[in-house]
């Protein structure tokens, strides 16, 4: 039975990865004159705080700052509204008496102004972000269990990569792969959580549909 559902966010609700790059790169224009790092797209869909620390240790709060600055005026640019299938899948899960919340390794400051220009922070019971303290996503979800007092079983993740699939698989948690922004390698996803990856948002809402079927049984 399924009591809670999580999504992360890069990569599931929105493709984020040019809102990413093109934010920090005027991060790196402010703070150096300079073009995007050769190694920074490893960073993709990281705790925003965190990367700012990794290449500006001595001006972190600047760094940051210049990025959410940025990031504001390139997300009511490049993603000004949610795609209207998700707010559908959002109400199914509250229509089941499900908890919905998101779990994401981003900061908590980028994802809450994304939801509040969406203007969807209200179907969240809670959010658990990447952040000072926060070394992974598992860290996060044992925290989720002991917040809602709810078993491992009970929760479903929606996500989009590797990585996803080895924090669920850490902590007992199913996990629905969605590869409908290609953010990861199909194959890769399919081998590690076979019959699991959806490549369509309306895939991913019949598969929530099945697994949340059993809610009302």
């Amino acid at each position: 039975m399924i009591k809670l559902v999580a999504f992360d966010f890069d990569g599931t609700l929105a493709n984020t990865l040019g809102l990413f790059n093109k934010s920090f790169e005027y991060v790196f224009n402010k703070m150096q004159n300079t073009g995007l790092p050769e190694d920074f797209l490893r960073h993709f869909s990281a705790c925003e705080e965190r990367v700012c620390s990794y290449y500006f240790p001595n001006e972190t709060k600047r760094a940051f700052s210049y990025y959410l600055e940025a990031y504001t005026k390139n997300f009511k640019e490049m993603l000004p509204s949610i795609d209207p299938r998700f707010e559908r899948i959002f109400k199914k899960i509250k229509d089941n008496n499900s908890h919905l919340v998101i779990l994401t390794g981003r900061s908590k400051e980028s994802l809450n102004i994304s939801l509040d220009l969406w203007g969807i922070q209200s179907y969240f019971e809670n959010k658990y972000c990447g952040g000072k303290g926060v070394k992974n996503k598992a860290q996060n979800f044992r925290k989720l269990f002991s917040d809602f007092k709810i078993n491992s079983s009970e929760v479903l993740y929606i996500g989009d990569s590797y990585k996803d699939i080895v924090s669920c698989r850490s902590v007992g948690v199913d996990i629905i792969s969605v590869n409908y922004y290609d953010t990861a390698i199909y194959k890769t996803l399919e081998e590690n959580n076979p019959g699991k990856v959806v490549r369509d948002i309306a895939d991913l809402e019949s598969k929530l549909d099945f697994a949340l079927s059993s809610v009302s049984d």
